[in-house]
């Protein structure tokens, strides 16, 4: 019995540990995601920066969004799906770079590349500006 326990224990330890760590790409389909179904708050929570954003910050990164990627989206019939078809590390196992393809509604595809950056322990989207 204290084996069997033991064993359930040390499978239920490889599972936390396994859902806490994160890749760059699983990463980025969790942010492509949450831009398709509209959480911007979890997209732009993905955004590396040097020091944790304001809520002015976050609140302005979101307006952002609003303004002028979903429009510019949606003219495309909206995000059907988002893929990330390749992942690549730059630096170590700190800088990686994936590339994306953006299926939308009227059947084109958009493909672009994200630099992830591994901060306090998260993939996290590169921005030029922070």
């Amino acid at each position: 019995m204290k084996k069997l326990v033991t064993a359930l224990f040390s499978l239920v330890l490889l599972f936390v540990f396994a859902a806490c760590s994160s890749s760059p790409k699983s990463a980025m389909e969790k942010y492509g995601n949450d831009l398709r179904k509209g959480n911007l708050e979890a997209f732009v929570n993905g955004m590396a920066s040097k020091a944790p954003l304001t809520a002015s910050e976050k609140s302005e990164y979101i307006a952002l969004v609003e303004l002028k990627i979903l429009p510019e989206y949606e003219k495309k019939g909206g995000i059907k799906d988002f893929k990330v078809v390749k992942e690549e590390f730059v630096q170590g196992d700190s800088v990686a770079i994936v590339s994306v393809q953006i299926h939308f509604g009227d059947g084109s595809v958009d493909e672009d590349e994200q630099k992830m950056i591994l901060q306090d322990g998260k993939w996290k989207m590169a921005t030029s500006s922070k």
